[in-house]
């Protein structure tokens, strides 16, 4: 597929704002859906286009004649390139009836782990996004980062130092029910710390402290 061809797919599937311009100056998407196009005059965006074209990169082409390698790390993951796809959310509202949100995402992410980059996916009102985009990282080799090996030590240790002379179920049950209070407590400061934090993000740490409360309501009716 060459440039041509892309061009005339991505027309196709990008519903009636975007116009596939093979330059995105704003020309002849404003008065369109801000997102696609700019809003209103889209002076705004026409001025940004104009001045990103003032700055020039002052490059060093004189070197020797080997392959050039693209890659780097980031997050303790090598990349193909330093080029990630950009967020992009609402894809009905703003590009037509052809995707919504989830199937986009999916196409998205599994498209940049095949080309050797990473998808940055956009979130909404509907949770199910959010969920979905984690979905379709996990499908493609994604991981979350978990404590490290010396933090899952020290709670190996403390939990043994504990359990050594007491196993019965009221000390276990007491345990969980301290570790489920520091739990509320995490989510509370984290809640505090991050008040700027996406919509999907806080619905998932408000759904994460109320399961940790509810824990340690029912392990102190138990007790």
């Amino acid at each position: 597929m060459d440039y041509n061809e892309i061009l005339k797919n991505a027309r196709e599937c990008s519903g009636p704002y975007c116009k596939a311009c093979p330059v995105c100056n704003g020309m002849a998407c404003r008065t369109q859906v801000p997102g696609p196009g700019g809003k209103g005059t889209a002076a705004t965006m026409l001025r940004n286009y104009q001045k990103w074209q003032e700055v020039c990169i002052n490059m060093d082409t004189i070197c020797e004649n080997a392959p050039i390698d693209t890659t780097f790390t980031l997050f303790g993951r090598k990349f193909a390139a330093p080029i990630f796809a950009a967020p992009v959310g609402a894809m009905k509202l703003h590009y037509g009836d052809k995707y919504d949100d989830l199937t986009y995402n999916d196409i998205l992410v599994s498209s940049c782990a095949q080309a050797g980059i990473a998808a940055f996916t956009g979130d909404g009102t509907n949770h199910k996004v959010m969920e979905g985009a984690a979905a379709a990282i996990t499908a493609c080799g994604g991981t979350v980062q978990g404590q490290s090996t010396m933090a899952k030590l020290n709670t190996k240790m403390g939990i043994s130092m504990k359990t050594l002379t007491d196993r019965s179920t009221r000390n276990l049950a007491e345990m969980l029910s301290e570790g489920s209070s520091q739990g509320v407590m995490d989510c509370i400061k984290s809640q505090k710390d991050y008040p700027d934090a996406a919509p999907g993000s806080k619905r998932l740490m408000q759904k994460l402290q109320d399961f940790e409360e509810d824990n340690r309501i029912k392990l102190e009716q138990f007790l």
